[in-house]
């Protein structure tokens, strides 16, 4: 297979402190929802034991204070997300798959959230969203406006269906 999508792969490499990443062939293409669970079984196959799935999300023992191993799950995390990277679908969304997004956003995660007692800021208007999503700024999601270790996940889940 070809490599990933180059912008991912550069967000990627900056998230793991990877400089002058190598390039990694791709062994599938994933959608969201099953991206961890293919990142977590290559971390074990290459020897990181300890990494493993936690509230829908990959833990890891970034923690370490060895600036060598620090560096070393750096790169295996890297090598990892790019044999299992997003399908491009999901990192250059249609029109209507953000649309599908934001409507979820607004009529049914922010609601979730402030039923269970979260201040959550009004959605702003679809044109503004769309614009700060296509140029990489922070664009509204409610998510962002609780705290970690108190969201509701199983309640209000963080994503669509097809986007986790």
């Amino acid at each position: 297979m070809t490599a990933a999508d180059e912008k991912y792969l550069r967000d990627v490499a900056v998230t793991f402190g990877v400089e002058d990443p190598p390039p990694v062939d791709v062994v599938e293409e994933v959608v969201p929802r099953d991206q961890v669970e293919r990142v977590v079984s290559c971390m074990r196959e290459s020897g990181w034991t300890d990494v493993h799935v936690e509230d829908g999300g990959i833990r890891y023992p970034w923690h370490r204070e060895d600036p060598e191993q620090r560096r070393a799950i750096g790169w295996a995390l890297y090598t990892c997300y790019a044999k299992f990277p997003i399908k491009t679908e999901f990192l250059h969304p249609s029109d209507a798959m953000c649309r599908r997004l934001y409507d979820y956003f607004k009529d049914e995660l922010a609601p979730c959230l402030r039923s269970h007692g979260y201040d959550i800021s009004p959605a702003p208007g679809w044109d503004h969203w769309l614009h700060t999503l296509r140029h990489d700024q922070e664009y509204w999601d409610p998510s962002r406006e609780v705290p970690r270790d108190t969201y509701p996940q199983d309640a209000c889940p963080h994503m669509l269906p097809e986007f986790r």
